[in-house]
């Protein structure tokens, strides 16, 4: 799943010589530049997967596309279209279909700003899935739980969540974590085989901006306090609990 909906996911700089422009950032902040296909479009790359900010292009400057322009990822183009009519912009092209990509538009503010809407494909998110995956050592965690419901609810009492429960097959339930992004994501899992321990490996959840409010949650639903909030330097801020089933499990925060 991605999550990345109504946020800045590419920039786009229009000059007057795409070879002089590509040298220039290239050569001052080592940005990997390429032409897309056989277009006189630019991909730019400004640093490595998984790493902090966003990519772009360059593309020729022309009299009616001469400033920075943003695209905004959109669930559906279609209906992004409609609304940004509805709520005062205009559409500056027609929707735009991108071979191996997905669709996109350019469109105008109230205030006159430019910017781009896309769609990506379903084929395109699956690659970028892939691409960041294989930057994580760790993709996939499991918790086992005796009865699932139990965890299931001492979960969502405790992160006040919502956890899908799914059938994987004969004798196996799980029931997953809500993720943000394309990270680690997770679930419960009843099964045999699986036994809930204190011993081993031990999951880290995330406590949100303060862990305090979780953890506050975490006896009342049914499970124990091991070690309280305490402070790991530079890093942030850890806890150790007891789940329902008997899991020693983490939180951390940076506050």
């Amino acid at each position: 799943m991605c999550t990345s909906f109504h946020r800045v996911v590419h920039f786009e700089i229009t000059v007057n010589d795409p070879a002089r422009a590509k040298k220039f950032y290239t050569d001052i902040f080592g940005w990997k530049i390429e032409r897309w296909k056989d277009s006189e479009y630019y991909l730019v790359s400004t640093g490595a997967t998984g790493t902090p900010g966003i990519d772009g292009g360059l593309l020729k400057r022309t009299k009616t596309n001469d400033r920075i322009i943003n695209t905004i990822q959109v669930e559906s183009i279609g209906d992004y279209m409609k609304k940004v009519k509805e709520g005062g912009g205009t559409l500056t092209t027609d929707k735009i279909d991108m071979e191996e990509v997905g669709s996109m538009v350019y469109a105008q503010d109230p205030e006159g700003n430019d910017f781009g809407m896309i769609q990506f494909s379903e084929n395109s998110l699956k690659k970028m899935r892939l691409k960041l995956a294989a930057l994580h050592t760790i993709s996939w965690f499991e918790l086992p739980a005796t009865d699932l419901s139990r965890a299931k609810q001492f979960y969502e009492k405790v992160f006040e969540i919502k956890m899908p429960t799914e059938e994987m097959g004969p004798g196996m339930k799980m029931a997953i974590f809500p993720a943000e992004g394309m990270g680690v994501h997770g679930a419960l899992i009843q099964s045999e085989g699986y036994i809930p321990s204190q011993q081993g490996a031990m999951v880290y959840l995330n406590g949100g901006p303060d862990l305090s409010k979780p953890l506050s949650k975490v006896t009342a639903a049914g499970g124990k306090i091991l070690k309280d909030k305490f402070g790991i330097g530079k890093f942030g801020y850890i806890a150790f609990f007891l789940d329902s089933e008997g899991n020693r499990v983490a939180l951390h925060s940076m506050e």
